[in-house]
């Protein structure tokens, strides 16, 4: 019987094959047998069969969507309790103690704010069954209770399980559930990896290509800036008309940090400073060659590097950047708590980012909130941070050198004004938008 209703499911738009990216057809592709015993199922022709692309997780991802399909849930209307009464709030905690630092950030002040400024919404927490210290705390509060997953993996979880939950809203992280009892309001991080697959492996574009195919179940889709909005609506035009930039803020847990000197051989103000993780779309690689090419970085002001591996990596290192490793003009300081980072960006002479792409930038509020100056990429999500920078083209070499060697001389200038990104706008931003769409307002 079950196979008889996922063959059944097959030919609807709520499951597999309407998350499969159109782009998929550049990955390898299995046809997929073990979505069910095949024998006696019914499923006699490959018209039956969905192929879909194959990284490390596909196959066993796709076991576990065929063990599970049958069982999900419809959306029941009946169960939503909405207008300005207090909402019944299912939020997706699995990043909230194992996830990427931006992603628990992220959602550990997203409820945290929106815990404190909406007190009597009601949120249950959807995380792993093995609840960390950021989960322990949160639920000290009154209005938090918190729920294990029976699922362990993120994505497979969020588009079978979360929907399950009787509540006015689920909130989820990238990937949105096949079926919901109330509204699914979903924040998508960005589509980097659909408009630029070379930055990413075959693993993680296949990981995200789903996620981005489940945004048509939501019935809004949350991201981070407006130019990761337009990126989103171009990349998936369906999803267009549900698509709203609420913003971020800065991460509750840097801003409470103290200060401390990290143990580095460093001088107040006699260094550059570069946050992100090591990947090839961070741009560290061009950024080292533009400043090692005229002397600009050395041991008396070398450029300081905070972030560990991630992703596909730049190119190896070359003779020059291993000696000037060597010579103390690059410092490699790997991650650095919230109290260290906080102490390097409110002593380091210039902070850069020289990201090629980005659907926000948090270490550019970072940076702000300690009055640093900045040289920053020419990207549309950081002109949205107004006049705080000089900016560069991230992929000219000279005009990266000349632009900070610019800003050095003019030490003395502070960021200017940005617009206000706070956490209470974005979750007030989003519960309006999540209130109007339960009642129909516009």
């Amino acid at each position: 019987m079950a196979c008889n209703l996922l063959r059944q499911r097959l030919h609807r738009r709520s499951t597999l094959p309407s998350l499969l990216h159109p782009g998929v057809d550049q990955l390898p592709k299995i046809g997929i047998a073990v979505l069910c015993n095949l024998r006696g199922s019914g499923i006699d022709d490959q018209s039956d069969l969905v192929r879909v692309p194959m990284g490390p997780c596909g196959s066993h991802f796709l076991r576990q969507v065929a063990d599970h399909s049958a069982t999900c849930e419809s959306r029941d209307d009946s169960q939503m309790t909405f207008t300005s009464n207090p909402l019944r709030i299912a939020f997706d905690s699995y990043w909230l103690d194992d996830g990427p630092p931006s992603g628990t950030n992220v959602v550990t002040s997203q409820i945290e704010t929106w815990a404190s400024v909406f007190p009597s919404d009601q949120i249950q927490l959807w995380g792993s069954s093995a609840q960390g210290d950021r989960t322990r705390s949160l639920t000290k509060l009154s209005n938090i209770q918190s729920r294990p997953r029976r699922l362990r993996q993120h994505g497979l979880s969020n588009l079978l399980e979360l929907g399950r939950v009787k509540c006015d809203v689920v909130l989820s992280q990238n990937f949105a559930p096949l079926r919901t009892r109330g509204l699914s309001a979903v924040f998508f991080h960005d589509a980097i990896f659909s408009s630029h697959p070379e930055w990413f492996s075959r693993a993680e574009r296949t990981y995200l290509n789903l996620a981005a195919q489940s945004l048509s179940r939501a019935d809004l889709v949350f991201t981070s800036s407006e130019a990761e909005a337009r990126r989103i609506a171009a990349e998936y035009p369906r999803v267009e008309g549900k698509i709203h930039s609420i913003g971020l803020g800065l991460s509750r847990e840097f801003e409470r940090a103290n200060p401390a000197r990290p143990n580095l051989p460093l001088d107040e103000g006699g260094f550059i400073l570069v946050v992100g993780r090591l990947n090839v779309r961070k741009n560290l690689r061009r950024l080292q060659d533009a400043l090692l090419k005229d002397g600009t970085i050395s041991k008396e002001l070398p450029l300081v590097v905070v972030g560990a591996a991630d992703g596909v990596a730049g190119a190896s290192m070359d003779v020059r950047t291993q000696r000037a490793v060597s010579d103390g003009a690059i410092l490699y300081a790997g991650f650095l708590p919230d109290s260290e980072l906080k102490w390097l960006y409110q002593h380091c002479r210039l902070f850069t980012f020289p990201s090629l792409d980005e659907g926000f930038g948090m270490p550019i509020l970072e940076a702000l909130s300690c009055g640093a100056p900045m040289a920053l990429s020419d990207i549309p999500a950081f002109r949205e941070f107004g006049d705080v920078a000089r900016f560069f083209d991230p992929a000219d070499e000279d005009h990266i050198r000349d632009v900070v060697v610019d800003a050095l001389a003019s030490v003395g200038d502070r960021p200017g004004m940005s617009p206000v990104r706070t956490w209470e706008s974005s979750v007030a931003t989003a519960r309006n938008l999540v209130v109007n769409a339960l009642t129909g307002s516009k």
